[in-house]
């Protein structure tokens, strides 16, 4: 690939396989008590997006807090899923009131095919 000053820059990171991915994070400093639990989580989530949850368990960049394991990343991963998944709960009870309630006083005020006035 041929780079010029206005393309695109080599790519300098290494394609790294699951088990390799776990030896770079513990390489780090993570602990990894089960690498199969571990090596499955990883294959279904990908290494990026876990790596997004590691960074509140960071000392310094790409060095964890001592102690810091697998699971406990694992366990914020999930317990955002839960929160995005009770948000989005509400938010759907949220958005079917306000839609109802907006038909409702829209079809008082402009009755059954007052969607259709363009000035309505």
């Amino acid at each position: 690939m041929s780079t010029s000053s206005s393309g695109p820059s080599p790519y300098i990171k290494p394609w790294l396989s699951i088990t390799d991915q776990l030896l770079k994070l513990e390489s780090r400093g993570l602990v990894i008590g089960d690498r199969k639990i571990a090596e499955q989580f990883l294959w279904h989530l990908n290494y990026y997006r876990f790596s997004g949850y590691c960074l509140a368990f960071e000392q310094n960049r790409h060095t964890f807090v001592a102690g810091t394991t697998f699971e406990q990343v694992k366990a914020s991963y999930q317990f955002d899923v839960s929160l995005r998944d009770l948000l989005t709960e509400a938010l759907e009870v949220i958005e079917v009131d306000a839609r109802s309630t907006i038909a409702h006083v829209f079809g008082g005020k402009y009755q059954a095919y007052g969607h259709l006035d363009p000035a309505n």
